[in-house]
């Protein structure tokens, strides 16, 4: 573990053995960390251009932190505007459109300078009526689209969609530990499966497989898929300033990607 720096709670952690990974852990690492994981290779829009695979990562892992439960260090992140300066830089480095960077960092304004444990109330509340009791919009592929398709009741985790999704990424190397209880299509939990093969697992490597061929798929079947549509309602329904920010500002990512 990094010391010193900035520290960013991350979702993932890397397990030593064949280059196994696992979903569910809390690492703290710095943003040094995250801005020093190279990728192998860029997704094919970027394979000429090598240098911006590593924001393509770090675009990745920013949407999967800022997505994951909150808390009060990653609340800091955002009272501090660390979180929206860190999207500012990897966006430009992508050269992305001005106008959804715009949006967003006029939307974060908000809570540059609160008080933590005032601005982590109100985001946790609505993180809380949002993704857990009221369920006003689904943070889980599987049963979104599921309940996009009519489906009035769906089971989290044990659902057809939401165990192949687990397949796949133990395909690639990423794997559920024991005790980890929560269901890896989470949309943080997706962002960082991606975040993950950007970088390049070794159990891929070793099998001979290109991980930003495993990237582009699951980007084409199932992010490109469902995110739009998240996004869109997440934007809608969602009552703080933060989760309407990252709704907009992922619409738009997802649509240049």
């Amino acid at each position: 573990m990094a010391e010193g720096g900035l520290c960013i709670p991350l979702q993932t952690t890397f397990v030593p053995p064949r280059g196994k990974q696992q979903l569910g852990y809390c690492k703290v690492a710095t943003t040094s960390d995250v801005a020093n994981a190279v990728p192998q290779r860029a997704a094919e829009t970027l394979r000429k251009e090598p240098a911006m695979t590593t924001h393509l990562a770090n675009m990745f892992k920013l949407f999967s932190v800022a997505f994951a439960g909150p808390t009060a260090e990653r609340t800091e992140l955002i009272t501090n505007g660390v979180l929206a300066a860190d999207f500012k830089s990897t966006w430009e480095a992508l050269e992305l459109p001005q106008q959804p960077l715009d949006d967003f960092c006029a939307l974060m304004k908000d809570y540059e300078g609160r008080d933590n444990q005032e601005a982590l109330h109100e985001i946790r509340c609505d993180f809380t009526r949002l993704f857990m009791l009221d369920r006003q919009c689904e943070n889980c592929e599987s049963v979104f689209r599921k309940k996009a398709e009519g489906k009035i009741e769906v089971f989290y985790m044990v659902n057809d969609m939401a165990m192949a999704i687990q397949d796949y990424m133990q395909e690639c190397g990423v794997i559920r530990p024991q005790g980890y209880n929560e269901p890896v299509d989470r949309i943080d939990n997706e962002w960082e499966f991606c975040w993950r093969l950007a970088e390049g697992t070794e159990l891929l490597s070793e099998q001979g497989i290109d991980p930003i061929d495993r990237l582009d798929s699951f980007m084409d079947e199932h992010m490109k898929v469902w995110v739009p549509d998240f996004s869109e309602k997440l934007a809608q329904v969602a009552q703080c300033n933060y989760y309407r920010a990252l709704a907009l500002l992922q619409a738009a990512f997802i649509k240049e990607f």
